[in-house]
């Protein structure tokens, strides 16, 4: 039993990551996890925000994440990191304050996804409070998020000088 249920969950996952960011395959892939009861897999839901933050339909990924149930730092660090490179770097401050709130730790890939975000919206007080929690988390030294950190304060410092 144990085999097919894995098969099942592994052509599941196919058939979300077959939809690519296309949001109305997606949303058909979404439909056959929820009758199939593959609906409530942490990595179907994960790889099924990030496409469809892919997709450009960001409306759409919010109201899949409010349907996780107690959502782990793998599936908003993907989320964070999505939304960031798609363009959608408010949502992705956004969805980091969720994290926090939900008492999750950031890392390294929750700050160089966010730090990037605050460098697109050029908010340089967001990102001066990002830089304060990677002082408090004790991620200062790694090398990822002080490139990330040098980037949203050398972006300001040039478009403040011109």
């Amino acid at each position: 039993m144990e085999g097919k249920e894995k098969g099942r969950k592994s052509a599941e996952y196919e058939a979300v990551v077959s939809a690519g960011p296309h949001l109305r395959r997606l949303q058909q892939a979404h439909g056959h996890l929820v009758v199939t009861g593959c609906h409530r897999s942490r990595a179907l839901l994960t790889k099924l925000l990030t496409l469809s933050c892919a997709a450009g339909s960001i409306a759409y990924t919010r109201r899949l994440l409010r349907s996780v149930t107690d959502p782990d730092s793998f599936l908003f660090n993907s989320l964070i990191k999505a939304s960031s490179k798609h363009g959608f770097s408010l949502d992705a401050v956004l969805f980091y304050s969720r994290m926090l709130l939900s008492r999750i730790a950031p890392s390294t890939y929750t700050f160089t996804s966010v730090i990037k975000a605050c460098a697109d919206l050029s908010l340089l007080r967001l990102g001066t409070l990002v830089h304060s929690h990677v002082l408090v988390s004790g991620f200062a030294s790694d090398s990822f998020v002080q490139a990330a950190l040098e980037g949203v304060f050398v972006d300001h410092y040039v478009s403040y000088v011109r």
